[in-house]
């Protein structure tokens, strides 16, 4: 079932205007019901304006089909609210949703509305709110939650941080609207279609999508933010929106050409790290300010730097996180996973490694001497890393594909690579591709172009590069690029975007996209979710025994000692 819905920014007492101005829309097009944003009445009415409400209140105004109204920056009149006490409705067809409050229309859409201004206390003098008061609390945003899902959510207030990585701007006169943390937690948990709020210059942004969840794997939701100016306003800003709901699409099969990652991250208290001086650490998400090699391919050309985290024999190297040693590379798990440990994940452990090469690049070296990893170190990391694939492959069942990531920059003196765990359904959708593509987009980066993802980067330079890994047997989605490598071992593909090295790069680029990409923008910074050394090496010894038997470096091992 398709519904037509048409939303208008606040109308501020102009009712006899909106009406006239909703009559000749009908004229033209079959509406299922409307929607108005912020205050319907003024909160100081002129003659006419109190006239045309007491019109409205006795039925001589006409209100031609269903209309929904909450609570804007002002109180309801007293003649309104004293109406809805007493009858529970302004008049036929006009629908209150309440300062806070939830419904579904007759055609089956679920709306979710908080209306007013955030109130930063909840404290005992804000328990007496009514339903027509123009303030909320945080409480009040999480009691929406209980909804659980929604088609529209209507706000007074923007859900703070929306802007994020959106290429679309307010003009440069606009005030920025107020915006609340706890609205867009209320954004995330409800995923809502549509998201309604109003400001002095219109807006609207991409659409967003939120990362699918283990009770609907198969469910990728993405909500459109759209601000409307008031009605009738001098400024010819746009206040009216009209769109169509087709109910029985629960889902995006194929996003929309501009859909970005979610711009949220979800509000939660930092966790204290165990020690200060120990907050700096190879690990975590594996992006530190670390080493690389130089041209010559013998280790005993480089000087072993004592406080190199990555360097084998270093005094600063966390043995306890090594899971696989091999010839020219090794293999070890973050000391801060992106994915949370203990999660029932399909692989049974977080799956987030780093591969790394034994070799790192003195400071001596000058940076135009350094060079990529040599052909026998980059040969041996892709047989670690396809082996991942194979584990995660076999051990999934094909319900996980995953992401590898690589950062190589001058300044990094010892490069190594991330290897990540992810939903095949987001492989399958394109949205592992999107989220990069739309990253660099909109942080002004050069763009991503497809690369061969069995061979090295060929470009002197610095340059960030992907490899995405789809299982074998993972449903593809008509109009996506074709992968490069496509057999029984799955479906992989490769980009790189090159980087200038006169500008600044973020080292935890790959990091944060991911975790916009799986919901966890709250495990972003790998120093909120340090663990202790016990966890440590749980996870340690986790990962190496379901890594065995597909670990190349006991293979060697073994064709070694049978020699």
């Amino acid at each position: 079932m398709v519904v037509n819905i048409i939303v208008f920014g606040p109308v501020n007492g102009l009712l006899k205007k909106f009406f006239a101005r909703l009559h000749k829309i009908l004229a033209k097009q079959d509406l299922s019901f409307a929607i108005v944003l912020g205050d319907l009445f003024s909160e100081a009415p002129n003659e006419t304006q109190a006239q045309e409400t007491f019109d409205l209140l006795n039925g001589a105004l006409n209100v031609p089909l269903p209309i929904y109204f909450g609570v804007g920056n002002h109180p309801l009149p007293a003649r309104v609210t004293e109406k809805l006490e007493a009858s529970g409705e302004v008049c036929a067809n006009l629908f209150f949703l309440g300062r806070r409050g939830t419904l579904k229309t007759s055609e089956g859409i679920r709306i979710a509305a908080l209306g007013g201004k955030l109130v930063e206390s909840d404290g005992p003098q804000l328990t007496t709110l009514s339903n027509f008061d123009a303030n909320f609390t945080v409480n009040d945003a999480r009691t929406l939650h209980g909804a659980h899902s929604t088609d529209i959510l209507i706000t007074n207030q923007w859900p703070q941080g929306v802007r994020s990585g959106s290429r679309f701007y307010l003009p440069d006169d606009a005030e920025p609207p107020s915006d609340a943390q706890c609205i867009s937690d209320l954004c995330v948990a409800l995923k809502p279609r549509y998201h309604l709020s109003t400001s002095a210059a219109s807006y609207s942004r991409e659409p967003f999508f939120h990362p699918a969840t283990e009770d609907e794997p198969e469910v990728t939701k993405t909500t459109r933010f759209e601000s409307l100016a008031a009605f009738g306003n001098e400024r010819k800003e746009r206040c009216v929106l009209a769109f169509k709901i087709d109910l029985s699409v629960a889902s995006a099969i194929t996003l929309p050409p501009d859909v970005t990652p979610i711009p949220f991250t979800v509000s939660q208290k930092r966790r204290a790290l165990p020690d200060q001086n120990t907050s700096y650490s190879r690990y975590g998400n594996g992006n530190g300010d670390t080493w690389r090699r130089p041209k010559r391919s013998r280790q005993s050309d480089y000087t072993k730097l004592e406080n190199c985290f990555f360097c084998i024999g270093s005094p600063a190297l966390q043995t306890h996180l090594i899971t696989s040693m091999a010839e020219e590379s090794y293999i070890t798990v973050p000391r801060g996973p992106l994915p949370p440990p203990g999660t029932g994940s399909d692989l049974g452990i977080p799956g987030h490694a780093l591969i790394i090469p034994h070799t790192h690049v003195d400071d001596k070296v000058p940076a135009e001497q350094r060079a990529h990893l040599s052909k026998n170190e980059y040969e041996e990391m892709q047989r670690y890393r396809r082996a991942l694939c194979r584990m995660v492959q076999v051990k999934a069942n094909g319900k996980l594909g995953a992401v590898c990531w690589e950062i190589s920059r001058s300044h990094i003196r010892h490069v190594h690579w991330q290897f990540l765990p992810v939903p095949s359904d987001l492989i399958s959708k394109g949205l592992v591709q999107a989220g990069f593509k739309v990253a660099a987009e909109n942080g002004n980066l050069p763009s991503f172009k497809k690369y061969d993802p069995a061979k090295m980067v060929a470009e002197k330079g610095d340059y960030f590069r992907i490899w995405i890994w789809k299982p074998a047997g993972a449903a593809k989605v008509p109009g996506l690029e074709e992968a490069e490598e496509d057999d029984e071992n799955g479906d992989e593909t490769s980009m790189v975007m090159p980087i200038p090295s006169s500008e600044r790069f973020d080292i935890q680029f790959g990091r944060k996209i991911m975790a916009q990409l799986l919901g966890l923008g709250n495990r972003a910074d790998w120093h909120d979710v340090m663990q202790t050394e016990a966890e440590e090496t749980a996870d340690a010894e986790a990962f190496k025994a379901a890594f065995e038997p597909y670990d190349p470096a006991l293979e060697s091992t073994a064709e070694t000692n049978s020699a």
